[in-house]
C-alpha cells in the first residue's frame, strides 16, 4: 500500500479543514496508544516524557520504510517487522545476526 502510506504520511494537507482535522485526531489517537504501550515496556525507567519520542522514533523506522524497501527485493515487509520490533525494543544487540542471508543486489549500469 505504498501510494496509500504516501497520502496518509504527506497529504493531509490537501484535505479540508474538518477531514484533516479528523485524520489528525486519529493519528493523535494512535500515537497515544502505541506511547502507552511503550511505556508499560519499561514503567521503571520511561518517563512520561520520553514515551512520545520513542513512539517518533518507531513509526519513523515503519513509516518512512516505503522510500527504500522495494517490493521483490532483498527484504519484504514480513521481514521487516520481526526487525523493526527486535530492534526497537531491544537495540542492536537482540538483533540476531544468522536470521537472514542477504544477497547483494547488482549496481545499475550507468548510461
Amino acid at each position: 500500500a505504498q501510494h496509500e502510506h504516501r497520502v496518509l504520511t504527506e497529504d493531509e494537507r490537501h484535505l479540508g479543514a474538518a477531514e484533516r482535522d479528523r485524520v489528525l485526531a486519529g493519528q493523535r489517537e494512535v500515537v497515544a496508544a502505541f506511547a502507552r504501550l511503550v511505556a508499560a515496556q519499561r514503567p521503571d525507567t520511561l518517563a512520561d516524557d520520553l514515551a512520545k519520542p520513542l513512539t517518533m522514533l518507531l513509526f519513523g523506522m515503519i513509516n518512512w520504510m516505503f522510500t527504500w524497501l522495494r517490493p521483490g527485493g532483498a527484504l519484504s515487509h514480513a521481514d521487516m517487522a520481526p526487525l523493526v520490533a527486535d530492534l526497537f525494543l531491544g537495540g542492536l544487540a537482540a538483533l540476531p545476526t544468522a536470521r537472514f542471508s542477504i544477497s547483494p543486489t547488482p549496481r545499475r549500469q550507468q548510461a
